[in-house]
Parts: structure tokens; sequence; C-alpha cells
């Protein structure tokens, strides 16, 4: 009971010192970078192969270990002999905190543990992009023999890096905030800037993953919308070094970052991205002659069509026969090509779908049969 006490009162010491002097912010730095470098290494083990096979190993090494009633034998060992010395350590006299030398609530890094993070992420994203060069930006879905597909070389970590990109954005953020400023803030600098570059050419790999997959298997609104998150993380990067250029402040952070997605939202509202996804689709198909029939008639919106429409007559008859077919037959449009309106409903986009139906039932032949037997299927993909 006296070594649990004396261990209790121990601890508590050990905790103002961790706070108070210098010597120990080596221990907090390595304390505080392993677990957001262990955390950033399992979300780039889903991205390279050497890292899974480390992360595999380590797994089946303390799954081999009777690790839990070790560390609690340990734990009490170690509680037994902080109190034990305490006690034999008892004449010493303890320091006494100076009123006023606690530090604001908010200033809980120091410089030494900021670089020891800040050099820790960057070494783990040196190694990974070094590891990477011949994938990040390579094409190996397109390599005979290589083993991986398109869709392996899309989907193998892509979310993973987004999410390390985002992690490291709120790292920087919190390290700048809850930070005691020091003579090594010029070293914090240096590897707030790398890390960020580091992190950009994450996000430029994921960006780039998917511009591959679109050019072998076409545009979707998914394969857009992850794209644009790519790009508005990559300038949420840029706004963070700005903020983090002073006294950082998450309000106004986030008012540029929410600004910064009012107009991504904007953009696409503006310049319709339905109709941008077909006519990239459009463009795609004049190159290889390949088109995904269902997803354009389908998977897209009302937004689309007079795209589709307008580039029927450029189209191969057969192709052109199976999109007039399917977008004839699709209820949705059947039920807006009345014009029901009042007139304060009046929509842009809504008057130049019904234009475009208009246009498509004037094409219809006179016995009202479509042109060939393999243009009634909408599951037709060319």
């Amino acid at each position: 009971v006296l070594t649990a006490c004396e261990a209790r009162a121990r601890f508590a010491e050990t905790s103002v010192a961790v706070r108070e002097d210098r010597s120990i912010r080596v221990i907090r730095g390595i304390a505080l970078a392993l677990p957001v470098t262990l955390l950033l290494a399992l979300l780039l083990s889903e991205a390279d192969p050497t890292f899974a096979a480390s992360r595999d190993f380590i797994a089946k090494a303390l799954q081999d270990l009777p690790i839990l009633p070790r560390g609690i034998f340990f734990a009490v060992l170690s509680t037994c002999f902080a109190g034990a010395f305490g006690i034999a350590l008892h004449a010493t006299p303890r320091k006494s905190r100076a009123p006023g030398s606690e530090p604001m609530p908010r200033q809980v890094f120091s410089g030494t543990e900021t670089l020891i993070v800040l050099a820790s992420v960057a070494t783990l994203f040196a190694l990974f992009l070094t590891l990477q060069v011949s994938y990040l930006f390579g094409n190996p879905g397109a390599r005979a023999g290589s083993g991986i597909s398109y869709a392996d070389a899309v989907h193998r970590g892509f979310v993973e890096l987004n999410a390390a990109s985002t992690v490291c954005g709120v790292l920087l953020f919190a390290l700048h905030r809850y930070a005691l400023s020091d003579q090594r803030n010029q070293w914090v600098k240096i590897l707030q800037w790398i890390v960020t570059a580091e992190a950009q050419i994450l996000l430029l790999s994921a960006f780039y993953r998917v511009n591959l997959y679109e050019d072998a298997y076409g545009y979707t609104r998914l394969r857009l919308y992850v794209q644009i998150y790519a790009a508005v993380a990559s300038i949420a990067l840029v706004l963070l070094l700005i903020e983090l250029r002073a006294y950082p402040r998450l309000d106004r952070f986030l008012r540029r970052v929410i600004v910064l997605v009012a107009l991504v939202l904007a953009g696409l509202v503006w310049g319709n991205a339905d109709a941008w996804i077909a006519r990239a689709n459009l463009t795609r198909y004049a190159r290889t002659g390949r088109m995904d029939v269902p997803y354009l008639t389908r998977g897209l919106g009302p937004d689309a069509v007079p795209e589709l429409v307008r580039a029927l007559p450029h189209l191969p008859r057969i192709v052109a026969a199976v999109i007039e077919d399917c977008l004839r037959d699709r209820k949705q449009y059947r039920d807006l090509r009345n014009n029901n309106d009042r007139w304060f409903e009046w929509n842009l986009r809504r008057t130049a779908l019904r234009a475009s139906l208009a246009d498509i039932e004037a094409s219809r032949p006179a016995d009202g049969a479509p042109p060939s037997a393999d243009a009634t299927s909408c599951r037709q993909v060319f």
C-alpha cells in the first residue's frame, strides 16, 4: 500500500515535469510521434505491398506473444519500483511550482515535440513515396504482366491516400496552434512545408489514378466527385499553410474552406456536371470506340439529355438508335414532356430537356418501330 501511494505521488510529479522541464520534451515528442506515425503507416499499408508485409509481420508477432499478461506484470512491477525508490528518496526536497510558471492551457507542445512529430511524418512519407515512385504516377494497369488491373491500380489505397493527407492537415493545425514557440521555429516551418508538399503529392497521385481509370472505363459522377475532393483537399492544404503563418484560428480556417466548398458546388451546378460527364464520354467514344450507353441514359440525370441529343447526328446509326430508344422509354423523361409548369416555376435546364425530348419524338419512325432489333436493349455497352 505504501509503495502504491508513493508511486502515485511520483507519477504525479513526473506529469508535472513532463509539462515543465524542457529535458523531457524529447520523450514527449517521441510519445506523440509514435501513434501518429503508426496511424499513417497503417493507412499507407493499404497502398503499398512492402508496408502491408511489415504490418502483417508485426501483427503476427503480437498475436504469437502473450503481450497482455506480460504487460500487466511489468506495469505492476514498475509501480512497485517507483514507489520503493520514492520512499528511499523521501529526504530529497520536491520542487515547488513557481506561481505563474504553468503554461497556458492551449500551449501543450514544445518546439522539440513538434519537430519530432513532423520529422517522423516527413520521413514516413518520404519512405512511402520512394517505394512508390514508379507506381504512384505510372500506369501499372496498362502494362502486360504487371499483375495489377486498372481497378487495382485505382482502388488500391485511394481512400487511404486521401485520409492520410487529411490527417496531415489536422496534425499541422493542432501542432501549430497548441505549440510553444522557441528558437526552433524556423525548422518547424521548413518541416511544415515538407509535410504539406508530400501530402500534395499523395493527393496528386490519387487524382492521377482516377484519371487513368476514367480513360480506361469512362467518366461517372463518383469518379468526378472523388477527383474534385482531391482538388479541394489540395487547395485546403494551401489555405492551411497561409493560416499557419501566424497564430491559427479554427473558425477563420473553416470559413475559408466552407467558401471554397461553396464555390466548387456552385461550379458543379452552373457548369452542369452531368452534361460534362456525357460530353467527356462522347469524346472518349470518338477516340476509343467504347461507350457505356446504360450509364449515360440511366445513370445520369435529365441535365445530360440535351448533350446526348445534340451528339446523336454525329454518332453511328446503331449507337444513336440505342440512345434514342432508351431516352424515350425512361418514365422520368416521359413525365416531363408536357409543360405544366406555372410561370414562376420556369427552369432553363428543364426547358432544354423538353426541347431535346421533342426532337427525339420527331425523329421516331412513322410506324413507331425501332430502327433495329439491337436498339431495343438499354443494356448494350459499346
